[in-house]
């Protein structure tokens, strides 16, 4: 070999790595949008049995569940507000979007945490 076919070798072999890469987070993102998707933190940790072999659950308690409810609106009201610079306005807007979104579409009516959750994905795409 010589030097011009080592340096298209490495090139090549560059190009496929980037290729790899490009693959790889694509599916990393998708996978991290299934698993918010999921949004298994709304119980409590030792509250769904680990146990593979049947169906042992402990349900939350009703205080818990809220506990654990309000802590997820109020981690995603963090980021949108984080998204929105601080400004309550747009933060507003940007759930009235995703409100009036559903309407048009003649979906009905989100909670707020998951029209946030809505916010910030659309939010998101648009910023890759």
């Amino acid at each position: 070999m010589n030097g011009s076919q080592v340096v298209v070798q490495i090139v090549v072999s560059l190009a496929a790595l980037f290729v790899i890469g490009k693959v790889v987070v694509s599916l990393a993102l998708k996978i991290s949008k299934s698993f918010r998707r999921l949004n298994l933190s709304q119980f409590p940790k030792g509250s769904v049995s680990q146990n593979t072999g049947g169906a042992q659950t402990s349900l939350p308690l009703d205080d818990e569940f809220d506990g654990q409810r309000r802590s997820r609106e109020e981690a995603l009201m963090r980021r949108v507000r984080g998204i929105a610079f601080g400004d309550g306005a747009k933060v507003s807007r940007l759930i009235e979007f995703e409100r009036n979104k559903l309407r048009r579409e003649g979906r009905s009516e989100e909670p707020v945490a998951s029209l946030m959750e809505r916010a910030i994905e659309r939010w998101e795409q648009d910023n890759r």
